[in-house]
């Protein structure tokens, strides 16, 4: 009878502890803040790809936000929240693009009259 209670209670708190991650994921996730055509560029100073990519965006004079991943909380909190593995991740309204994709990208782009390519 003991060992049902506690299961049960194990159960609960294990279900709580996942409904708040969901929140705090949904939070701090950038595609809050994108709309339907806002730019977020999750990234890191010593990539190579990250430093390649922002500069077509600053080339082309694409309007973005960046988010330093080691650097910015709010940046690590972004890129949980993305669940990513790799950098750079690129948010274009509500779509994510990871890793250096710049046909994808530039494909995303164009409908907001950008075009990196």
């Amino acid at each position: 009878m003991y060992g049902k209670w506690l299961a049960l209670f194990i159960a609960l708190i294990s279900g709580v502890m996942l409904w708040q991650h969901k929140i705090e994921a949904k939070r701090d996730d950038p595609r809050r803040d994108t709309g339907s055509n806002g730019i977020v560029l999750l990234s890191a100073e010593w990539c190579g790809y990250c430093k390649a990519l922002r500069a077509s965006l600053v080339a082309h004079e694409v309007p973005f936000r960046e988010l330093d991943v080691e650097t910015s909380g709010e940046g690590r909190r972004a890129y949980s929240s993305l669940r990513a593995h790799g950098i750079p991740v690129t948010v274009i309204g509500q779509d994510v693009v990871y890793g250096y994709d710049l046909r994808h990208i530039d494909g995303l782009l164009k409908p907001l009259g950008f075009a990196i390519q």
